[in-house]
């Protein structure tokens, strides 16, 4: 329980985001890494460059909506086609240049479907104080009733830590323990 705690913390010190204003579902799925690349670095992988190192074989933005008319802010959404398979929407509701953006599925105008409700996933990049990061990925949703349900958070983190696998490949670093990441972050500040 500490650690579920401390790691909300890690996501919640951003200066103006809070989780709550955008969902109340609660947290499930929580994985950290340490990378041996700098923050903005990180930050363009995890956003715009998800396709390097996720099972996403084209990206598409809609930034006609955003908060920044044109740019990748508040508002705009994304299009993954995922595996070559079904496509995925996600809106962008919270966008805050390398350091945290958020994300949540929009299941009305995505093929891929899952029983949730209340999806928020983020992307948290702090600085490590070394030169490299620590990345903060978490999803939050709530379990609609569906016989898959039990297994979604287990699906979530697998395909999560395949992903954080691909990224530490990519960029060097460990899977740190979540806990871990908020002493990091503070020990750096």
């Amino acid at each position: 329980m500490f650690a579920l705690l401390a790691l909300f913390s890690v996501v919640a010190n951003a200066e103006s985001f809070e989780v709550s204003d955008y969902t109340a579902a609660p947290l499930q799925v929580q994985l950290a890494a340490q990378l041996d690349a700098p923050p903005a670095e990180v930050f363009d992988l995890v956003s715009t460059g998800l396709s390097e190192w996720m099972d996403v074989s084209e990206i598409t933005w809609d930034n006609e909506d955003s908060a920044t008319h044109g740019q990748i802010d508040d508002g705009s959404s994304r299009s993954c086609a995922l595996g070559g398979k079904k496509g995925l929407t996600e809106t962008i509701p919270y966008w805050e240049d390398d350091h945290l953006y958020a994300y949540q599925m929009d299941w009305d105008n995505s093929d891929f479907k899952l029983p949730l409700r209340g999806q928020l996933g983020t992307f948290e990049v702090s600085p490590d104080g070394d030169g490299g990061t620590v990345l903060v990925w978490s999803q939050y949703f709530e379990r609609k009733v569906h016989p898959m349900s039990p297994m979604i958070p287990g699906f979530m983190r697998k395909k999560m830590g395949q992903g954080l696998d691909t990224l530490i490949g990519m960029t060097g670093g460990e899977v740190i323990d979540p806990a871990d990441a908020e002493i990091a972050v503070a020990a750096a500040e």
